[in-house]
């Protein structure tokens, strides 16, 4: 690949034989940063979101452990085994998923027929709303426990919901803790 740089200053290109000077001296970290830039950007996969940094904020004020995007085995109707990764997992089995109002088609806002999209893909709100049910049921069928927020309850009625995430969390650690003694 051939890279050709030029430098402007105060708004005025350098002149060609300035160039190559200044494409040596910056060309390695130029380079790596428009290397970068060509591709979109992608979250990455293990860091939190901002809600689910904000649920992970209401737990640590509380003192109470937990871990961001822990995988959990689950068998789908037709037997076969699957893993889902959660937003936030308390032992010993409790999950707490975060749910947008766009990705989760929240049925508040959407109706059934509302087309999402999804991986590049449109889908029926239904159908997505059909499919965490039945993963959220067969994750429960292992003993999960499982509590659903979504954004806009986290959004717009923070105070409730940071009251059923606490609700929810430490009636299940009191219980695990006693329980293990």
């Amino acid at each position: 690949m051939c890279w050709k740089f030029v430098l402007v200053q105060n708004g005025k290109k350098s002149s060609e034989e300035n160039i190559p000077k200044t494409s040596n001296i910056w060309s390695s970290d130029v380079k790596e940063s428009l290397q970068d830039n060509l591709y979109p950007f992608k979250p990455n996969p293990s860091k939190p979101n901002k809600r689910e940094s904000q649920i992970g904020q209401i737990l640590t004020d509380a003192k109470i452990r937990f871990k961001f995007h822990r995988s959990v085995d689950y068998q789908t109707l037709q037997n076969e085994y699957r893993k889902k990764e959660v937003d936030i997992f308390i032992r010993p089995k409790k999950i707490i998923e975060h749910n947008g109002t766009y990705n989760h088609a929240d049925p508040r806002k959407y109706k059934p027929d509302d087309l999402i999209r999804e991986h590049g893909k449109l889908i029926k709100a239904n159908e997505i709303w059909k499919r965490e049910k039945m993963i959220l049921k067969q994750i429960k069928k292992k003993g999960y426990k499982i509590l659903v927020i979504w954004e806009d309850d986290l959004l717009q009625d923070t105070e409730n919901t940071t009251k059923k995430i606490l609700k929810f969390a430490k009636l299940w650690q009191i219980l695990w803790r006693y329980g293990n003694n």
